[in-house]
């Protein structure tokens, strides 16, 4: 709960997903720190998501259901992954 520990503390929202993630997932998008990745799959396991990133943080990965799939502060060399890399 790394990546959701983060937001929370540094003062983003945490909620109950509508829907668990669990399995193999695509990335839909992809920037910062994550736009080189050679594959767009994922494993994510989760019941709860971010779904809104701190302030000066930027939204860097999403699945379909997952708004929030990674986020990164590159200026704070913060970095947060709801999947498992």
């Amino acid at each position: 709960y790394g990546h959701q520990l983060l937001a929370h503390e540094l003062g983003g929202t945490v909620e109950k997903a509508d829907a668990k993630e669990y399995g193999l997932r695509s990335l839909d998008q992809r920037s910062g720190t994550l736009a080189g990745l050679e594959s767009d799959q994922v494993w994510m396991s989760h019941g709860d998501q971010v779904v809104q990133v701190p302030t000066g943080f930027i939204v860097s990965a999403t699945t379909g259901s997952c708004p929030v799939a990674a986020m990164e502060s590159p200026e704070r060399r913060i970095f947060g992954v709801q999947f498992h890399p």
